[in-house]
Formats: C-alpha cells, sequence, structure tokens
C-alpha cells in the first residue's frame, strides 16, 4: 500500500472514532446533566454574578448613637446569616458627631456604616463623607420606600444610606381638660386650636393650652417649623433661597407669638429641650395640647391618668407635621460598600420591618409594611401616624444648619419676647443667614 492510501486509511479512522465520540454522552449523563447552550448560558451569567460580589469582610463597624430599640437583634441575625461580624459602638449624639467627623477628616476605612438623620447628612454628603448609594438599589427597590422615610438620608439629590424607623411628629390633646373646658371634640383647624388653648388655661392650677419646645435655639427653630408646616412652608428652599420671611413665614411666627401673648403657652416650654422633657411635662395631665413624637402615647397609656387623643394637626393651609426619621449613612471611605448597603438592605426589608414595627412600636419605613392591617393594628399611634404622614414636610437641614439655626433662634426669641416685631425679626435672621449661606458658596 503506498503511503498516499496509508494517509486516507489513517484519516477515515480518526474520523469514525471522532463520529463515535460525539454519540456518546458525556459522564455527566447519568445524572442528567446534560451541557446545552441555554444551561451553559445561565452558568456563565451566574458565574459572571458571583464575580460582582466582594468578598466577604470578616467583619462591618457601625458608628451610632446609643439604641435601645431593639434594631441591633436583627443586625445579630444578618451576622448569623452571612458570617459577617458587625461591631457596634455607641455613644451620645455630641460624641458620636466629633467622632465621625474626626474619621471622616482622616479618610479612615474603620467605619463603615455612621447614624445619621437629616441635619448630619446635609453636613457630611456636601463635605464628601457619605457614599450616594442610588446605584446600590432598583427603581423597585427604592420606590418601596416611603419618602419621608429617606428625607434622613437624602440631601442635593444623592441618597446616603437608609432610614431604619420612619417617625412624624403627632399632634397629642388631652381630652379630659378639653371637655372641662367644654369641648368634646379636638381641633381641626388653627382658630379652633388656639381658642381651645386659651379655655383651657389656669395659670392659678399651672394648667396651659400648649406646650412646645423653647430650651434652645434649635429647639425653638423646631417650633416655628411646626407651625410654618401647616403653611406649607419650609424654611430655605433646596436651592438655598431663604424663604421664612416671606408672607407665610410671618404669619406664622405672628401666631407662635400670639400663643405666648395669650398666655396659653405653657411656660414649661422654655425648659424643654428634647422629647423626654417634653413628654414628661404633658404626662402631668396639666397641658392641654402637644406636638410630640410616637413615644408618648404609650407612656399615656400605660400611665392610664387622662384620656388622650391623636389627631390630625390643626390645619391653616393644611395638617402637615414634620418629618424626623433616622438611618444609616455609608462612610465614602468604607471599603465594604456593598455589604454595607446589603445589611441595610436586611434591615429594610418587609420582613424585619414588620417585625421592628411590633416589637419597638416604630414606624416602618416601607409603604406597603406601614399599610398592612396587621402592622396598624399594634397601635393607635401607629394608625395615627400612617394618617399623618399623608402629609408630611420634611424637616430643613443643610449644611449651615447649625449656624442659621442659631441666628433665626435668637430673632425668634426676641420676636416672642416682644423685642422685635416678626417682620423685622424674620427680615433680620434673612440677612444674617444669607451671609451665612455666602460663606458656603
Amino acid at each position: 500500500m503506498n503511503k498516499t492510501k496509508m494517509l486516507c486509511l489513517f484519516l477515515c479512522i480518526i474520523m469514525v472514532i471522532a463520529a463515535i465520540g460525539c454519540g456518546q454522552p458525556d459522564k455527566g449523563t447519568a445524572s442528567g446533566d446534560i451541557s446545552t447552550p441555554q444551561n451553559t448560558q445561565a452558568a456563565d451569567a451566574e458565574q459572571q454574578e458571583t464575580s460582582d460580589v466582594p468578598e466577604k469582610p470578616e467583619k462591618l463597624t457601625i458608628l451610632s448613637v446609643n439604641n435601645a430599640t431593639g434594631l441591633w437583634d436583627y443586625v445579630k441575625e444578618w451576622e448569623e446569616m452571612t458570617g459577617i461580624k458587625v461591631e457596634i459602638s455607641e455613644m451620645d449624639l455630641g460624641t458620636l458627631q466629633t467622632q465621625a467627623t474626626t474619621f471622616f477628616a482622616a479618610e479612615s476605612t474603620d467605619i463603615d456604616l455612621v447614624y445619621t438623620y437629616v441635619a448630619l447628612t446635609s453636613e457630611w454628603g456636601n463635605a464628601g463623607y457619605l457614599c450616594d448609594i442610588r446605584d446600590y438599589l432598583t427603581e423597585d427597590e427604592w420606590a418601596a420606600f416611603s419618602d419621608g422615610a429617606l428625607n434622613c438620608v437624602r440631601y442635593n439629590g444623592n441618597i446616603y444610606g437608609l432610614p431604619y424607623f420612619y417617625s412624624i411628629r403627632l399632634f397629642y390633646c388631652n381630652m379630659d381638660l378639653l371637655k372641662e373646658a367644654g369641648y368634646t371634640e379636638p381641633p381641626k383647624n388653627w382658630e379652633e386650636f388656639f381658642e381651645m388653648a386659651v379655655a383651657c388655661t389656669d395659670a392659678s392650677k399651672d394648667q396651659y393650652g400648649v406646650l412646645m419646645g423653647l430650651a434652645s435655639n434649635d429647639n425653638c427653630c423646631l417650633s416655628y417649623q411646626d407651625i410654618c408646616a401647616l403653611y406649607n412652608q419650609t424654611l430655605v428652599s433646596a436651592d438655598d433661597e431663604i424663604l421664612f420671611n416671606n408672607d407665610k413665614g410671618i404669619a406664622a411666627l405672628e401666631k407662635f407669638v400670639e400663643l405666648k401673648t395669650s398666655g396659653a403657652l405653657d411656660p414649661a416650654s422654655y425648659g424643654v429641650a428634647s422629647g423626654n422633657e417634653r413628654r414628661a411635662r404633658f404626662l402631668t395631665g396639666k397641658v392641654a395640647m402637644a406636638w410630640e413624637w410616637a413615644a408618648l402615647m404609650p407612656m399615656i397609656e400605660e400611665q392610664g391618668t387622662f384620656e388622650a387623643q391623636l389627631v390630625l394637626a390643626p390645619s391653616i393651609e393644611t395638617s402637615a407635621a414634620l418629618t424626623g426619621s433616622e438611618g444609616l449613612a455609608v462612610s465614602e471611605f468604607s471599603e465594604n460598600k456593598y455589604w454595607a448597603v446589603e445589611l441595610l438592605k436586611y434591615l429594610t426589608s418587609d420582613d424585619v420591618q414588620a417585625r421592628y414595627a411590633k416589637t419597638s412600636g416604630f414606624f416602618p419605613v416601607k409603604t406597603a409594611v406601614f399599610d398592612d392591617p396587621e402592622v396598624l393594628g399594634i397601635s393607635t399611634a401607629m394608625v395615627a401616624a400612617n394618617e399623618q404622614s399623608k402629609y408630611p414636610t420634611y424637616r430643613w437641614a443643610a449644611p449651615y444648619y447649625s449656624e442659621a439655626i442659631t441666628s433665626l433662634g435668637t430673632h425668634l426669641f426676641a420676636a416672642l419676647d416682644g423685642t422685635e416685631a416678626p417682620k423685622d425679626a424674620l427680615d433680620a435672621a434673612a440677612a444674617e443667614v444669607e451671609t451665612i449661606i455666602a460663606s458656603y458658596k
């Protein structure tokens, strides 16, 4: 046989062997693991998805204010699910602001998540200390959140973290005092509110119509914002336009001053620096009405010494109330941003939010959870907050917040004390705040 014929025969044998091999199942056939274009693509996609997930860190670190609400119980659940240890450092707010700012200024990678509320978010977000996480969640995931809840982690269009509870100011009425004064129902508008506040006031009994917070410039400004909200009015716009000295802002301050001059404003308001003092005073049963956060109602019900009712804030143009949610923000310098966001997503999941609402009484940050009849059945405060949340006013904040509030608060006190007319007080504050804003440009 010549060389050409031998070569042809050899090639034929190879082709036959190859054909036989193609007809045989691979080793995985017996177990049904047959490779197809579809599952090959799925495997490739799975591998790609896995490769996009950063390696798990040994731990995450949270810097937080003292928190006894049970939130950390759910962090422990996430630890067990992921195997990632979460180290939590708790402290008072002043210490947290100092420590967090020190870490941020040093661009330290030691902190992954930090407690925040609207004022801190604006300050730290503007300074570039926080990570914008908008791309970490889908549009549908963002849509599930209550817009009012997100306000505490949002500034200038960026979202720097997630809220872990939703809060909104509620309007409390001591129905015993209102009934003694001849009223069977709470006020629905400002005129009724003012009339009832005056009627319920008897200084000889240390009894007053309304309690507010006036222990500091910040407290005074917050009380002023409670009234501004009823005009659907904020203090300064998102683009730094001063609004508090417009017609609505002036009208709000005039009403504030009228409460003071009428005698209906409880002098104890000047000792109210936080919710603790306001709750303690209201629980004496000596105050007819007050704006306060949700924690007061369970205390009233537990004490059981007087009948209280939660209603929509008495309207002027609307029945709005200030939101005051709290959350956790992601540090711009964290090396574990992905996993920090994953923890936040777990804490804000529907299941955790429903359980957290039941164990803590705080309001859910997800609209669907807040509307769940089972969640609404937790407390009267839950029902009232759900209704009031339909009329939210976002608490104002900016990087220059502290300086602006110091200026505005000083002039608000002057108006309340009668040393400045409301318009003059607000115009003077506006001139000072305008200079403060300009220094940040």
